[in-house]
């Protein structure tokens, strides 16, 4: 079995239990709750759109907020749920949509069984996991096998991806940021399957991944 990749920029290891990083993140989200809407702004993902041509029967967004982002996707799933640490943020996501199921979780222990989703969706929070393998190792465990995952992210490489990974230092976020090949090196570790790396603007990009069949 191929080893997981430690990527330097990514070397901490979580030695939290479960409530104890559940905690930790609940914290930190709900303080900023009330403003999240209007400090993240979201544009309509046509490029991740284009891409999502299949329905899906169950669809999760990791880190979900206020659900600002799965909304956009709420057309093309039957069932959508929500996972996040902060429960101010899962509060403001039911307001948004009645529709959305909700659960108070961390990407490194989802509290759901195996192939239960066949959509995934990872955006601008995979930075703020504690253990990155972990987490896309329990993303693996939870998709079904030709399931897809969805991973938008901040490129560090960049002018604006450097300005935003020193501002969030400053705020002592210990965000970890991941370049287009370091995570679909981090994916391919744990068993996915990378299909389709895009830059979507500025600093940002979306990989698209699968899960083999067995």
């Amino acid at each position: 079995m191929q080893d997981k990749v430690e990527h330097p920029q990514s070397s901490r290891k979580s030695k939290k239990n479960p409530c104890k990083l559940l905690l930790s993140m609940k914290f930190s989200f709900d303080i900023i709750a009330p403003l999240y809407d209007r400090l993240i702004p979201y544009r309509e993902p046509t490029e991740i759109l284009n891409d999502l041509t299949t329905p899906f029967q169950k669809m999760i967004e990791i880190g979900a907020g206020t659900g600002k982002f799965a909304e956009f996707f709420t057309h093309l799933a039957q069932e959508v749920w929500l996972l996040d640490p902060s429960p101010r943020m899962l509060i403001r996501a039911k307001r948004r949509n009645p529709q959305f199921k909700i659960k108070l979780g961390v990407a490194e222990h989802l509290p759901f069984p195996n192939n239960f989703f066949d959509l995934v969706l990872v955006s601008d929070s995979l930075h703020h996991w504690d253990d990155h393998n972990k987490g896309i190792a329990e993303i693996k465990r939870c998709l079904k096998p030709g399931g897809t995952l969805v991973i938008v992210e901040i490129n560090p490489k960049t002018r604006p991806g450097r300005f935003i990974t020193s501002m969030e230092k400053t705020l002592l976020m210990k965000s970890t940021f991941f370049t287009p090949d370091q995570l679909h090196s981090l994916l391919t570790s744990n068993g996915l399957r990378t299909t389709k790396a895009r830059k979507i603007r500025g600093p940002t990009y979306y990989l698209l991944a699968t899960k083999p069949a067995p």
